[in-house]
């Protein structure tokens, strides 16, 4: 499953990021890294971007960068 099929309210923690992805260095340098736990916040208007939470921040993630991380899915953070 990648992060962008999880749904509102719903964690995944990470797996993997696509090497090649065009974003893999910024969301590394960000924090997002596999064993990262992510909660999916809301979702723009028309869907995209989401806003996405790790590591007690918040981010905004195109969608077409999300499907470059693959999740497990999980319980919703407490």
């Amino acid at each position: 499953m990648t992060l962008n099929q999880l749904r509102v309210g719903q964690a995944g923690r990470v797996l993997s990021v696509a090497p090649d992805s065009p974003s893999a260095t910024l969301l590394a340098a960000l924090g997002l890294l596999p064993g990262t736990r992510v909660l999916i916040e809301r979702l723009a208007p028309l869907g995209d971007p989401i806003s996405i939470r790790f590591n007690g921040q918040e981010f905004s993630l195109r969608r077409q960068d999300a499907r470059e991380v693959v999740v497990q899915r999980e319980g919703p953070e407490r």
